[in-house]
């Protein structure tokens, strides 16, 4: 996230309200016909505000715990989707697998991916997916599989849904970062053998076709009157400016020459003229053809406002879509905002009455500073220190293995404090967490929450620990955003226990981050689905404790990266409406380590299916 929401996440906020609970569990099985809900009939006649529909209305089925007899036919069909996952993207299939020959997969095409202006995109594809999924009895499958049935059948709608509105994704807005996810992509590249230092040349020296697709299609786009706000454009262009300005120098040439040094398969002759090869296509190919961005976009400047590109005056549906695919969660987009709201008065009480004490104050400012081990650290000592404390509230699964590494300065994007790559499926010991150092800074609570989220108890331990349960490998071809960010958010916060801090310090870290993230996700939702004024978007910053002086800014970056705030905001919320749901439910009974292995044990899962997890685990049915 950007630098303005670090700014954010330091701000002390004094605010007032009480804490609520959930309701009962509202639970009828009797009610639902498993193999007759969430029906796709005649899918390539049905319209994007159709797919969006059967998103609001879709039907969570209940479990069958007893049933672990998995129906063979069902996993076959799963390994086809699998493989026709990974054969359908180069690049997704490398960084899922290494040996992508044992899975069955053929190598996909050698490109970057493509990218086209459509009015009327081609949906046959998923439809034939969705259409063969629903041919299965669901009550035929195991309890494992029912769980994998309804994240394939969600996923499929989601993209449906999302392939019918593609016209409106912008590729150069913060949110998107073509440009540096493109540089991320080829830094990250793991040479395993000598293919694939020869596929790696092949997808760079196509890097040229593809941007200039995409600059073919943001020219269509604009066309038909969609164009880049001078925001987006001054972004995207401080951001090639940067990359740009070094050459001899350039990330891609100096990670590569690092990598290929580190080849023990290939010969000293074999280094150098593949070093050679990279540093041409570099220069020739790749630096150009990002420079030209700036002819690209000049011509857009001034031709886009804040009232053009709200969501909700390109269209109102494709708006709350957005908001849907975001934040993992199908409720009504009006709803989630109410919702945010709520909690941001809920959690007021106990701020206030944590900051009535100074010594949680003296105490935040220890932490703040940097005076409580391991916050005076390297961000290695942090991680150790997470590794050998999560299991305080998670399920313990053993040493996990990790690499931390620092991005280039001039080619890591603004919007990046630090990010995991996940390790790939045969080989759960490849985890890296890269950190920004142009996001780094002395803010030493910062850099603990950073480090607790990308690594332990967060992103690096949400993926071992789920694919250490040997889940379906289709499973990696999945994603639900809203799940893994509000995850990571979740469990930077509950990183704070292991400080040795009071709990009313701890309250004060809580509500400073959970306040922040909620804030920007509602105004993500104010400004891009209800046209919220800078007036109107001021006078809630300081009705909650804010200042209200980064109104237009905060503007700017949520139409920029619309929905990108809910992810975290709006996931971050869920999981904790979901532990209080659970604590309200079970009391003195309730196990934060059974909570929180209730939460990850199916994998990552939009929160309606999420939610009937947590009955489970609250009703043992």
């Amino acid at each position: 996230m950007k630098k303005l929401l670090a700014i954010l996440m330091v701000m002390l906020i004094v605010l007032s309200g009480c804490a609520k609970g959930s309701g009962d569990n509202g639970r009828n099985r009797d009610s639902i016909d498993n193999n007759n809900v969430n029906r796709v009939v005649n899918g390539n006649d049905l319209s994007g505000k159709d797919y969006i529909d059967l998103l609001k209305n879709y039907v969570v089925r209940y479990k069958n715990k007893e049933n672990t007899t998995d129906n063979k036919e069902f996993d076959e069909f799963l390994d086809q989707i699998f493989i026709e996952g990974m054969e359908a993207d180069y690049l997704s299939m490398h960084y899922t697998v290494i040996d992508y020959k044992s899975y069955g997969i053929e190598k996909p095409e050698l490109t970057v991916g493509s990218v086209e202006y459509a009015d009327d995109p081609d949906i046959s594809d998923y439809v034939d997916q969705i259409e063969r999924l629903q041919s299965f009895d669901y009550d035929s499958l195991s309890y494992r599989q029912q769980y994998d049935y309804e994240v394939l059948e969600y996923s499929l709608l989601e993209t449906l849904a999302g392939t019918m509105y593609s016209k409106y994704d912008q590729l150069f807005t913060g949110g998107t970062d073509t440009f540096s996810n493109i540089i991320t992509n080829f830094d990250e590249f793991i040479f395993y053998d000598k293919e694939m230092v020869d596929d790696y040349m092949v997808l760079l020296a196509d890097v040229d076709r593809y941007i200039e697709d995409c600059y073919t299609y943001t020219a269509k786009q604009a066309e038909n009157g969609l164009y880049m706000t001078d925001y987006s454009i001054d972004y995207a262009l401080d951001y090639v400016d940067g990359y740009c300005s070094k050459v001899d120098d350039n990330t891609l040439i100096t990670s590569f020459n690092n990598r290929i040094e580190e080849a023990d398969f290939l010969s000293a002759e074999e280094k150098e003229a593949y070093k050679a090869q990279n540093e041409k296509i570099v220069k020739e190919e790749i630096i150009p053809v990002y420079s030209k961005a700036f002819d690209e976009f000049e011509k857009y400047y001034g031709k886009a406002t804040v009232d053009t590109n709200r969501l909700n005056n390109i269209d109102k549906d494709y708006a709350e879509l957005v908001f849907i695919l975001n934040s993992s969660n199908n409720i009504p987009v009006e709803d989630m905002l109410e919702d945010a709201k709520e909690r941001m008065d809920d959690y007021i009480a106990l701020f206030n009455t944590a900051v009535e004490d100074q010594d949680n104050i003296n105490d935040f400012y220890s932490v703040y500073y940097g005076t409580i081990e391991p916050l005076g650290g390297s961000n290695e000592d942090i991680l150790e220190f997470l590794a050998n404390n999560y299991s305080k509230n998670y399920p313990d699964v053993g040493k996990i293995n990790y690499n931390i590494s620092y991005l280039d300065a001039s080619s890591a994007s603004d919007s990046i404090i630090a990010y995991y790559m996940p390790s790939p499926l045969d080989d759960l010991s490849q985890n890296v967490i890269r950190v920004n150092p142009n996001n780094t800074g002395d803010d030493y609570l910062n850099s603990y929450s950073t480090i607790a989220h990308e690594g332990i108890p967060g992103h690096l331990y949400e993926h071992v620990h789920y694919y250490l349960t040997e889940p379906h490998n289709f499973r990696s071809t999945q994603s639900f955003i809203g799940y893994t960010e509000g995850f990571a958010c979740y469990s930077q916060t509950n990183a704070f226990d292991y400080l040795p801090v009071s709990k009313g310090c701890k309250d004060i870290m809580f509500l400073q981050d959970f306040g922040s993230y909620i804030l920007v996700a509602i105004i993500d939702m104010g400004v891009n689905c209800f046209n919220w004024s800078e007036d109107d978007v001021a006078q809630y910053m300081n009705e909650a404790g804010y200042n209200g002086d980064y109104a237009a800014e905060l503007m700017e970056d949520v139409i920029d990266r619309v929905g990108v705030f809910n992810r975290y905001g709006i996931g971050f919320l869920n999981f904790r409406a979901l532990h209080d749901y659970a604590t309200d439910a079970l009391g003195d009974k309730f196990d934060e380590v059974a909570f929180n292995t209730a939460i990850t044990n199916n994998g990552p899962l939009p929160f309606n299916i999420l939610k009937e997890e947590v009955n489970e685990y609250i009703y043992g049915e």
